[in-house]
Parts: C-alpha cells; sequence; structure tokens
C-alpha cells in the first residue's frame, strides 16, 4: 500500500520519528509504497528499534541501507532480536553488534540484547 493511501500508517510512523523525540527512516519504492523502516531512539541510549521491511521487499538489501543509517547517522548501538531471528542477528552481526545477555519471558521467547 502507498503510504499517501495509508494515512494511519503514516501519521503513526511520522509521530514516532518525530513527536517521541526518535529519529529513523521510513522507506518508499519509486511508486511511494511502504517498504520499510527503522526507528533509533535518542532518549534511550540509542536503542534501534524496531527495524521492519515488507515481505515484498525482503532480499533486496533495504535493511542493511537501514541498519548503516542507524548506526553512522544515528549512532544506534543496542538493540533486543528474538533469539530465533537468525536472518537478524546474522545482520546485526554485520554492524559489528554481539550478543551481551538474554532474556526469557513467562512465554518462553527468548530476546537477545546485543550492543557494539
Amino acid at each position: 500500500p502507498s503510504v499517501k493511501d495509508n494515512e494511519n500508517i503514516y501519521n503513526d510512523l511520522k509521530y514516532k520519528l518525530s513527536v517521541k523525540c526518535k529519529q529513523g527512516e521510513i522507506a518508499l519504492d519509486k511508486n511511494g509504497s511502504f517498504a520499510g523502516y527503522i526507528i533509533v531512539s535518542r532518549k534511550e541510549d540509542n536503542i534501534i528499534g524496531p527495524l521492519w521491511i515488507e515481505e515484498q521487499y525482503r532480499g533486496y538489501g533495504l535493511s542493511n541501507i537501514l541498519m548503516k543509517d542507524a548506526v553512522e547517522k544515528w549512532d544506534g548501538n543496542y538493540l533486543g532480536v528474538y533469539a530465533d531471528n537468525q536472518v537478524a542477528i546474522q545482520l546485526y552481526k554485520k554492524f559489528g553488534f554481539k550478543i551481551n545477555s538474554a532474556k526469557i519471558y513467562k512465554d518462553g521467547t527468548v530476546v537477545y540484547f546485543m550492543n557494539r
């Protein structure tokens, strides 16, 4: 869907990127369709999260572009990732992140916390 056609997506992301003192990018394709986004918190020690790429845009390197900006433009240095998300973990390791701790939630979900 086009971000212009879906004001809820656009306004929610715009709010997260500005009003809540966060920084990041909304990625659009050449037709203006929503492709993904990344957010880095300024108030919370430059925590990266979330990074999201729409399914049809995965595999084209967009996550690399957004992560590079998160690290280089906004000094993102900390994030959490589900332990079973090996694709994301490999991406983060590529940018110098290392697992420093883990948390197991009541439902059995495991989240790794990574930093650079």
